[in-house]
């Protein structure tokens, strides 16, 4: 069953794919359409779609890209464990920070491999020189008849649930690779002209404590 949370989506001028207006509020049931950035649309058809469910600090993420299997390039199966540069093929990713107006957050890369990676930034793009270990997050991929199905859980940075604290604001994104090697950039919201996954204007789903 989904979580009952409510959360937020907000974006400026050109609105996530599906919504309209300056908020949307719909139940944690819903699953979220990601589309591609302009600059470059997928040679193929493409659909892809994420739900969420959060029990305590844990926040589960249930990915859906609908498209012809044979035109996609999904990873080989490897050993679960991090790895770095997981974008450079077909990934999914989650940019996580706390909903207060500072510049620091937290980047999750899930790949279809198994693989996955965590990086803590103190500012856009300014990688903390020495992180704590991250809590490692739990994979489980398949594949399907018209596309792919992907859960990932994570625990949430700074899992406080006192009522002084101001919750997440979240951006959901994926980067595509068709087997002819070209890459798709996906997200809720596209705030720059090229695709730019750390800009927090991309961080757009605002989820409360509690």
């Amino acid at each position: 069953m989904w979580h009952s949370h409510d959360f937020h989506v907000t974006h400026g001028p050109g609105p996530c794919r599906g919504h309209s207006g300056a908020a949307a509020r719909m139940s944690a049931m819903t699953p979220l359409e990601l589309s591609s950035h302009p600059a470059s649309p997928p040679p193929t058809r493409v659909a892809l779609r994420v739900g969420l469910q959060r029990s305590g600090p844990l926040l589960t993420l249930f990915w859906r890209v609908d498209a012809d299997p044979a035109q996609i390039a999904w990873p080989a199966p490897q050993p679960p464990g991090p790895a770095d540069e997981l974008w450079q093929h077909t990934c999914f990713e989650a940019f996580i920070r706390t909903d207060d107006g500072s510049a620091g957050y937290t980047e999750f890369n899930f790949s279809p491999s198994g693989q996955w990676a965590c990086y803590r930034f103190r500012a856009e793009r300014e990688r903390e020189p020495s992180p704590p270990p991250p809590t490692p997050p739990s994979l489980h991929f398949q594949r399907l008849i018209d596309g792919v199905q992907m859960v990932t859980q994570l625990a949430l940075p700074d899992p406080a649930t006192d009522e002084d604290h101001p919750g997440w604001r979240v951006g959901l994104n994926a980067v595509v690779e068709t087997t002819d090697g070209h890459l798709s950039y996906w997200a809720l919201h596209h705030p720059a002209p090229r695709p730019d996954f750390h800009h927090p204007g991309g961080h757009v789903l605002h989820w409360p404590a509690g």
